[in-house]
């Protein structure tokens, strides 16, 4: 938003399928000359804030919308921009990675920060360990396509020259470098509660979970399912020291 113009642009973030706007979890948005936060609860009948944003929606020239856990595949992305009802064509469609190991290491954090009964986690990370290979596997085959942007996660917020080629190769004047302030969308990070911009994409969080054997199962799963050898093309280091594990 910082490269765009914040005036003019609105933030849908994490939307479900089908319109965006009465869809996201979280969007920002300037009204007044304040940037404007809310959650999806805006969405209630006669809520001032909702008809704020539909006034914006007139105005705005710029819309970027983010998706999670979505299929990458080209057909699904299509769908999603066909039933989304947005008439205008994407100027970029971004795909933002993260690497494999930091990406199991934050999402084993995730599930134990957020489910106490054991039973219950452990059949989360079943499901896990049976879904992320194959997606995460489809994600890397749609990095790797012509009309794609991939953006890698923990590349993005340790290296500033990596945000500038991001934003030139699309067209964006790198205005403004700094990764800006924590946003509460999406609760933050799973390693940091406090919410320390400059440490959420640093890379190797992962070392500290060497010993654990969740970790290690899910790291087994995930690199013996890479059947194109993606993973290690995409990221070498961490393919070369997950054989470690």
């Amino acid at each position: 938003m910082g490269n765009i113009d914040i005036e003019t642009t609105i933030f849908l973030n994490n939307c479900r399928e089908g319109d965006p706007f009465t869809g996201f979890s979280y969007c920002n948005f300037v009204h007044n000359g304040h940037l404007r936060k809310h959650r999806a609860n805006i969405h209630r009948e006669k809520n001032h804030h909702f008809h704020r944003l539909l006034d914006k929606r007139s105005s705005a020239t710029d819309l970027i919308i983010s998706y999670e856990i979505m299929s990458p595949r080209p057909e699904e992305r299509a769908r999603l921009h066909a039933e989304s009802g947005i008439n205008a064509q994407p100027t970029a469609d971004f795909l933002i990675i993260r690497s494999p190991l930091n990406l199991i290491a934050s999402s084993l954090t995730k599930l134990r920060n957020e489910i106490t009964r054991p039973p219950r986690l452990r059949k989360s990370l079943e499901h896990l360990e049976a879904w992320l290979p194959g997606t995460y596997q489809a994600y890397l085959q749609t990095a790797s396509e012509d009309d794609v942007h991939p953006v890698i996660y923990d590349q993005w917020g340790a290296d500033q020259t990596y945000r500038k080629d991001i934003l030139e190769s699309v067209g964006l004047d790198p205005k403004r470098l700094d990764l800006g302030a924590m946003t509460t969308a999406g609760g933050g990070s799973s390693f940091d509660r406090q919410q320390d911009v400059d440490t959420i994409s640093k890379s190797k969080r992962w070392p500290r979970y060497v010993e654990d054997p969740d970790f290690r199962r899910l790291v087994a799963a995930l690199l013996n399912a890479d059947t194109d050898g993606l993973i290690k093309a995409w990221f070498p280091d961490d393919w070369t020291e997950a054989q470690d594990l």
